[in-house]
């Protein structure tokens, strides 16, 4: 039987949120997905289901007062496969395009070239002689029409290497790797971008460092390649819900992200963790309303959207907040985030504090690890850490010196054997088998899973919210637009894990709950 006992602290009595109520919304989540193409991305159900959120919201206005703060985000679609071909005279060189879809299922294969998103922007065709471009970083000698290829490098971004070879004439960019397969990353930086950034349009591709020695060995090669992709300039909306009549100056948020990937409904990425966020400020409500003592402080709920996109919305709204708002960032006492709470080969992962890339917010963060370990522990369950260096809406916050921690329990990365005989499950197998996938639907969700992490995180929020609250947990010193730019700059990558795929981290990097005492 799945059930999770009331929880008491201090004066303050909230039952965890509730199964049932869970499994309505994502039931909702879902229907909305297939009235829009399977989909709750931005420029597909995102809107639905931001409006389903807003109305059960709305049946709550006399505890929360409930604001959409719009912004703006560069949507990128790919409407036809690109298409690459090598030629000497009359000879054809075989290529092979990557990500063959067959279904659900995404076949890795030895492949030659692969889109890059962002990587033009139109319907375009180009039929060219190449330039070897060794120092992509810096400004280019002209390239007078032609196609540049170029390597990868960490001395610059995507966005860098395409734009100056944009500048200097070329029509088009073959990115070759390091080594290994071809590049899938995206030439728009979400970490940096905002809509006065104009991106670059000429055609990207990716290409193997094999590709690119071999296309070196052939002096008069012709390219010819095509790309049908479209980059489009969207308006989106967060959805805050703060609670009202309670102190302005100390402010607990708690967020999720709302938004799916463009291949799939997104149920338990992440509408397991909207759904559990939305359930409890429901029952929140419901308790305040019904003679629950009143709140120590505020407490924010958050739907992030465009996190699937480079963490956009989360990043918006701390952006406003440093810019304009500096003393309602400084009265946020901690963030508490929910990314994928149902992974159906799960394990209970707690947000590693002692990871956070940013000094001001360790001590917090380190103490919401604790927390939650706290919570684990009297329940009896074991528990991962996994670091808060990117991935999900935790980013900008603790860039902007907010601690920060939470819940998360595996996206697509693989159980390992050592991890199956601590936590259970199925070793050599993905945490999320439909990770991004068409088959993320309520079905692929882990009802335990949910609530186990629904009861800790009840734990956890009656902790701030009692009269005795937590201590340790505050941020320290402001920060400046300027200087919040250079550590979005410096953690880019961050930013870019969430949209990816690879916001599971490497398996090395997770701990059990033995590896430290917290």
């Amino acid at each position: 039987m799945l059930a999770a006992a009331v929880v008491v602290a201090a004066s303050v009595a909230l039952s965890p949120p509730h199964l049932d109520g869970m499994i309505d919304i994502l039931t909702e989540f879902e229907h909305v997905a297939r009235e829009n193409d399977n989909s709750r991305s931005i420029e597909k159900g995102y809107n639905a289901s931001a409006e389903y959120v807003n109305h059960r919201l709305s049946m709550h206005n006399d505890v929360f007062s409930v604001v959409k703060q719009y912004f703006q985000v560069p949507v990128w679609t790919e409407l036809e496969p690109p298409t690459l071909e090598i030629s000497n005279g009359n000879m054809v060189i075989p290529l092979h395009r990557c990500d063959v879809n067959t279904g659900w299922q995404h076949y890795e294969q030895v492949c030659d070239y692969r889109s890059i998103r962002y990587g033009g922007n139109g319907t375009q065709t180009v039929t060219g002689n190449y330039v070897f471009v060794a120092d992509p970083c810096n400004l280019l000698p002209t390239l007078n029409g032609r196609i540049a290829v170029t390597t990868l490098t960490s001395s610059c971004t995507y966005m860098d290497i395409v734009s100056n070879a944009d500048k200097s004439g070329a029509v088009a960019v073959l990115l070759a790797s390091a080594s290994g397969p071809p590049p899938g990353g995206r030439i728009m930086d979400s970490a940096t971008w905002n809509p006065t950034v104009v991106l670059p349009s000429i055609p990207t591709i990716g290409i193997t460092a094999t590709l690119r020695e071999l296309i070196l060995g052939v002096t008069s090669a012709r390219i010819d390649l095509a790309v049908n992709q479209t980059i489009t300039l969207e308006t989106t909306y967060n959805i805050l819900a703060t609670t009202r009549l309670s102190r302005t100056d100390d402010t607990l948020m708690i967020g999720a992200h709302l938004d799916s990937v463009p291949a799939g409904p997104g149920i338990n990425d992440n509408g397991s963790g909207s759904a559990l966020i939305l359930q409890m400020a429901v029952q929140l409500a419901n308790a305040l309303r019904g003679g629950m003592n009143t709140l120590k402080q505020t407490v924010r709920f958050a739907w992030w959207g465009a996190e699937e996109i480079g963490l956009m919305g989360s990043r918006y709204y701390v952006d406003q907040l440093v810019e304009h708002y500096p003393e309602e960032l400084r009265s946020i006492e901690a963030y508490i985030n929910f990314d994928m709470e149902a992974g159906a080969n799960y394990i209970r992962m707690i947000y590693d504090g002692e990871t956070a890339p940013n000094p001001e917010a360790v001590e917090g963060s380190v103490r919401i690890t604790g927390m939650f370990a706290h919570a684990f522990d009297s329940a009896a369950l074991s528990y991962g850490l996994t670091p808060l260096t990117g991935g999900s809406d935790f980013l900008p916050f603790i860039l902007a010196g907010v601690p920060a921690g939470g819940l998360a329990t595996g996206a697509g990365g693989v159980k390992s054997q050592q991890e199956q005989l601590e936590h259970g499950g199925y070793a050599n197998a993905p945490l999320d088998p439909c990770y991004h996938a068409p088959c993320d639907t309520v079905a692929n969700v882990n009802k335990r899973c949910l609530v186990e992490c629904a009861d800790a995180f009840s734990r956890v929020l009656i902790e701030f919210v009692a009269d005795s609250g937590p201590a340790g947990v505050r941020r320290r010193t402001a920060v400046n637009s300027t200087t919040l730019a250079g550590l979005y700059k410096k953690h880019s990558h961050g930013f870019e894990m969430s949209c990816d795929g690879n916001d599971e981290v490497d398996p090395a990097a997770r701990q059990t709950s033995h590896d430290r005492e917290l």
